[in-house]
Parts: C-alpha cells; sequence; structure tokens
C-alpha cells in the first residue's frame, strides 16, 4: 500500500506532535475557585489545557493577505494583556494538504468545505519578560469584555489598515468561536497515573484522567500485597478493584481458541475481496496496533505473512503524503506503546498507562467483524495524553482520507467506522459554542458518511465527557430510547454515538460515566483481547527458576508478560470498538455503504444508508 506502513519501525519521523516532556510546563488546571469570571457568571469546573494556544474555528487568512476581523480582535483582546498573537505554521501545512488532495483528484468544491473545516491555532506569546501565557485570560476577555469575534459594532480604530468602514463591510465567518486546547486523554483502565510522582499526570482526574488505575507493584496486582485469594482478600472496594489483576485490572491471560476467521478473501486491494465487495473500514484514533500473530503470522516461527491483499491492519496510514497520526516514533523501540511499552519511567518501569491500549483495541474489532480493515494511525503515546490541538490536525487528515476514498482516488478507501477512545471535561458545557472546532470537524466526518463512536469515560460521575457528550441527550429508559426536548436528529447525519460500559454479567460498569448524553452501553469490563507480543514490562514474577525435568524455567505468571499475545483489561475506552466491531458487521450483512462521490454539502446517500445500522444498534431514527 502507498498510503500505508505495513510496520512500526525505529525510524525517528520527520512530524511531530506534542510529546508530554514538549508540553509539561505549558498546561495549566483550571481551578473553579480562582479562574477569571465576571460576577454575572457562575464559575467554569475544572478541566486541563495547554496554556499558550487557542483554537478557532475559522479558517486562517492567506499569507501576505490583511487579517480578518476575527483575528485583529483577537490580537487586541491578548494585547490587553501583553500578549502576542501568531498563527500557528502547522494551520497552513494542514491547508496544504487540502490543495494536494485537490491536485490528487478530490473536487475542487469539496475542498473548499474542508478548508473551512479546518479552522486556525493561535501561539499566545509574551511581550515582554512576563508571566507564561494564559489562554484562559484571553478567552474570558473575549467573551466579558464585549470584544465578540462575531460583532460588528466595536472599536476598529487599531485595525492596521486604518479603515473602519472597509473593516465593519468586511463578510464575517459563519461563527468563529475561539476555545482552550483541552488536553485529553484515553479511556482505559491501567497503570496507575495518580500514584506515580509525575506532574504530568496529576491533573487527569479534572478530564478523564484514569484515578481507578493500577499496574504499580508497591500499590496493585502483586500477589503479596493484592488480590491474593490465599492472602489478604481484596485490599480494594468499588471502582478501585477494577484496576487489580483478576478484578478487570490488565494482565497476561491466555487464549486457547482460533483465530477469528475471514470469509471475504484477498481481492485487488486490501479493501476490497476477490469479487469486488468492499470491506469495513474501522479507524482507531489511538496507539497504533502493535504486533500481534492474528495480524502478523510471522510473529510466529514457521508462518508465512500477509499478503499485501489481505493486510487487516494497516499502521500509520498516510494522506496525500503525510501520517494521519502525529505521534512521533520514540527513540527507542520499548518506549513505543506498542511495543516496549515503557516511556514515562524508561529506566524503572512499569510499563505505561495505557501501553498496548490500541492493540486490545484493534482485536476487540477483529473478533467482531474479521473482514473489516483495521486503519491505526499513531495519534497519543504510552502516557495517554494528547493536546487537543493535535487530535484535530489528526481527525481532519482522516477526513481528507475519506473524502478521497469517497472520490475513488487510488490508494484510499471511505471510513466507516471512526471510533475515538479518549475525553475531557469543558469547562463550560452549557455554552452552545463551547467547543465549535472539535464539533465543527466531528459533524464534517459525519455529514460525509462516518460513524463516530466515543467512549463516555471511566470517573463514575455524570459530568459530560467530550467529544463523547457532543451525542444527543436521550432517555434510555424507554423502549426505544426517545430524544428528549430540543433534540433532532437529521438523516444527512448519523449522530455521535457515545458508549459507556457493562460488566461481563450486563450490569452496568461502576466506573462508567453516564448520564442522558450516553446513547448506549456495551461490554467493557473484564474484556479479553490482543496485546502486543513484544510487550514485556520490567515487573517480574514473585517467583522464577530453571526446570528441573524439562527445558526452559517454572515461574509463577508475569504480571507485565504479555509474549503470549492476550490480555485482560477494562474501561469504556473498550466498550467504543466493541460497538464499532458490531456497527462493522452489521454494515457487511446489511450491505456496505455506497462511495458516491462527495459533495460540499457531504455524502446525504451514504449517511441514509447507514441509518438502519445506527437505529439497530442504539433504537435511534430520525423523525420526518
Amino acid at each position: 500500500m502507498s498510503n500505508s506502513s505495513t510496520e512500526s519501525g525505529n525510524a525517528r519521523r520527520s512530524w511531530h506532535g506534542d510529546t508530554p516532556a514538549r508540553l509539561q510546563w505549558r498546561t495549566r488546571e483550571l481551578d473553579p475557585v480562582t479562574a477569571r469570571r465576571t460576577g454575572r457568571e457562575a464559575s467554569p469546573q475544572p478541566t486541563w489545557y495547554v496554556g499558550d494556544r487557542l483554537l478557532v474555528n475559522a479558517a486562517a487568512p492567506e499569507k501576505g493577505e490583511p487579517d480578518p476581523r476575527w483575528l485583529r480582535r483577537l490580537r487586541r483582546a491578548a494585547a490587553r494583556h501583553h500578549l502576542a498573537v501568531e498563527i500557528e505554521q502547522e494551520t497552513y501545512e494542514d491547508l496544504e494538504l487540502v490543495e494536494r488532495a485537490v491536485g490528487a483528484g478530490l473536487d475542487p468544491a469539496v475542498g473548499d468545505e474542508l478548508r473551512s473545516v479546518f479552522g486556525t491555532t493561535i501561539v499566545l506569546a509574551p511581550q515582554d519578560n512576563g508571566a507564561l501565557p494564559d489562554g484562559w485570560d484571553v478567552v474570558c476577555l473575549l467573551r466579558d469584555a464585549g470584544i465578540d469575534l462575531d460583532r460588528d459594532d466595536d472599536d476598529d480604530d487599531d485595525d492596521e489598515d486604518g479603515s473602519k468602514a472597509a473593516a465593519r463591510s468586511e463578510p464575517l465567518p459563519a461563527g468563529a468561536f475561539v476555545s482552550l486546547d483541552h488536553v485529553i486523554v484515553p479511556g482505559a483502565i491501567g497503570g496507575q497515573p495518580m500514584s506515580q510522582p509525575w506532574d504530568f499526570t496529576d491533573s487527569q482526574p479534572f478530564v478523564q484522567g484514569m484515578p481507578k488505575t493500577a499496574g504499580h507493584p508497591k500499590t496493585a496486582g502483586h500477589p503479596k500485597t493484592a488480590g491474593h485469594p490465599k492472602t489478604a482478600g481484596h485490599p480494594f472496594a468499588g471502582m478501585d478493584e477494577y484496576a487489580v489483576a483478576g478484578s478487570g485490572g490488565r494482565q497476561p491471560v491466555a487464549w486457547v481458541g482460533a483465530a477469528p476467521w475471514r470469509s471475504i478473501r484477498g481481492g485487488d486491494s486490501v479493501f476490497t475481496g476477490p469479487e469486488g465487495q468492499r470491506r469495513p473500514v474501522v479507524a482507531l484514533m489511538d496507539t497504533g496496533v502493535g504486533k500481534h500473530p492474528w495480524w502478523n503470522p510471522e510473529v510466529v516461527e514457521g508462518n508465512e505473512p500477509l499478503a499485501d491483499n489481505e493486510q487487516i491492519v494497516l499502521r500509520d496510514p498516510q494522506v496525500v503524503g503525510v501520517p494521519v497520526g502525529l505521534c512521533p516514533d520514540p527513540e527507542f523501540a520499548y518506549q513505543d506503546p506498542e511495543h516496549g511499552g515503557v516511556s514515562i519511567y524508561p529506566l524503572t518501569g512499569p510499563l505505561d498507562p495505557v501501553a498496548g491500549h490500541g492493540t486490545f483495541m484493534a482485536g476487540l474489532v477483529h473478533q467482531l467483524c474479521p473482514d473489516a480493515v483495521i486503519l491505526a494511525p499513531r495519534v497519543y503515546g504510552g502516557s495517554g495524553i494528547i493536546p487537543e490541538r493535535d487530535l484535530l490536525r489528526s481527525l481532519r487528515r482522516m477526513l481528507l482520507w475519506h473524502v478521497l476514498g469517497l472520490s475513488g482516488v487510488a490508494g484510499y478507501a471511505p471510513v466507516d467506522v471512526a471510533v475515538l477512545s479518549l475525553g475531557y471535561y469543558h469547562e463550560r458545557p452549557e455554552d452552545a459554542d463551547f467547543d465549535a472546532p472539535l464539533g465543527t470537524v466531528l459533524s464534517a466526518l459525519r455529514r460525509f458518511g462516518v460513524l463516530v463512536v466515543a467512549s463516555s469515560g471511566n470517573d463514575g460521575q455524570v459530568r459530560e465527557t467530550f467529544p463523547a457528550a457532543f451525542a444527543p441527550r436521550i432517555d434510555r429508559r424507554t423502549k426505544p430510547p426517545t430524544l428528549l426536548a430540543g433534540q433532532r436528529l437529521s438523516w444527512d447525519e448519523p449522530p455521535i454515538i457515545a458508549v459507556g460500559s457493562k460488566n461481563p454479567d450486563g450490569t452496568t460498569s461502576l466506573f462508567s460515566n453516564d448520564g442522558t448524553w450516553v446513547t448506549c452501553l456495551r461490554t467493557g469490563a473484564g474484556l479479553v483481547s490482543t496485546a502486543p507480543v513484544t510487550m514485556d514490562g520490567v515487573i517480574a514474577p514473585s517467583m522464577h527458576m530453571k526446570e528441573l525435568f524439562s527445558e526452559g524455567f517454572r515461574a509463577t505468571i508475569d504480571p507485565e508478560g504479555f509474549q503470549g499475545g492476550f490480555a485482560v483489561w477494562s474501561g469504556t475506552s473498550f466498550a467504543a470498538p466493541v460497538l464499532a466491531g458490531e456497527l462493522a458487521a452489521s454494515l457487511l450483512k446489511a450491505g456496505m455503504p455506497g462511495t458516491t462521490p462527495p459533495t460540499p454539502h457531504g455524502a446525504p446517500d451514504r449517511c441514509r444508508e447507514l441509518w438502519p445500522v445506527v437505529h439497530g444498534a442504539t433504537g435511534l431514527l430520525p423523525v420526518d
């Protein structure tokens, strides 16, 4: 495949997203007690964000052209806090990708629509030697001091060209909203970041976090300290139980059954069968996927690799020559979350909080729909941390991949389901324009015919987790679920599907966030799925000795040894790919949706073909 890499190597990439080391001193926690606000507003809710960046859902001006009205107003607001405003260079690099896509065969009118979706990233820099920038101050000033990016009546005397009349006649973008660059984390239980003295994860309870996790031998999972039925029983209760090996926490297990069997053999491309039938394509916007005999048969001695037209997982997919995922390859393989899994504490361990996260998700999709193709961009690393800006850039590139596939460009295929097993808490979710940049790109994905599945989060609370909470508000107590007042569904834009977690016995998982914004539940606790066979953490078995009567060794179970290729794990992170696998299988059974070339308004015919599958999984259906 020209647009993907079938193996993740150690070569350093020339593209870079933000890594924890680069972000650590730039992030801020929004404290409701001390946060700036006006007297007429309630306190904001706590969140975690990158202090020196803002996101705007308006197209950046061409280089060399005068600033549009929204940018002039933003500059004035920042100047009041002695901050300079710059458009991040990556904004223009991403817009250049649209030009390349048009050159590759995308309808120019569709390209114009995508430019409006891509938005602008703003970097704040101190004008003097003052304190580090805080984007919240600028956002508050725009909200509270009357400097509205969309208003026609504020003073333009500060305009560079000095022409107030010209500025007031300038057309305004439809809803130029500015938002914080939130820090996002995945929804898996495993790793114990809250017990490790690492500043960059200490604020995770404000986003989605993983405070109910495990993996450190001194806190959970070691047979002599916790969880061993012959010693001291179970030292944890409530949500903490899910972090313990034996109660749903990440641990190695054995799989003795056969591998999932594909009913559709290889065709002309990895995306089609021998008779041209199209395979479902599921995009996991996650940590990538590691080696495993289900999709890397050669890792088992004597097996042959899959042919190019039979690949199950497409690692590091590229669109018009650049990667969809922005997470850089680590310097050493053992720091790769889907290889060694030790990046936070590379010298001492333990495994990273989300080591093996993407591989586990891929195995769930493959179990439920073996004929699906899994796109596995590397969106974030083993720390489980990604700024919203990086997620936005990856989603925009996935959107480009999708519309090129709809347009019939060779090497691409339409994306049927995109999985977002991550989230954050917004500071003011009640605002209609609270997070327009992320909402805009997710709306575009759905208008062009991608089903978006998002996990609800693991904090056991009703506070809305985004992007899952972009889903419509419903009453699940009725059969089928009913929309709450003021909510509507559109045939031309399937909704985001927010997924919570169930236990193996069908009860709702105690950790699963819930509310009227959660669409449905799927099993997400105590699941068995794939793990990278290369992942072997530093925590050793309690006993290990040479075998006397045969070759090899005798030992207790290695709590971080996943060479067998399978694991048990829990989290709403995994309920989401369970639903994605169901949706993919249902699409295959019902007949794959068409690939009519997209229009600037989306792919309405394709969207209508998706609705029967959405209805079957959720009970939801638009009302004419």
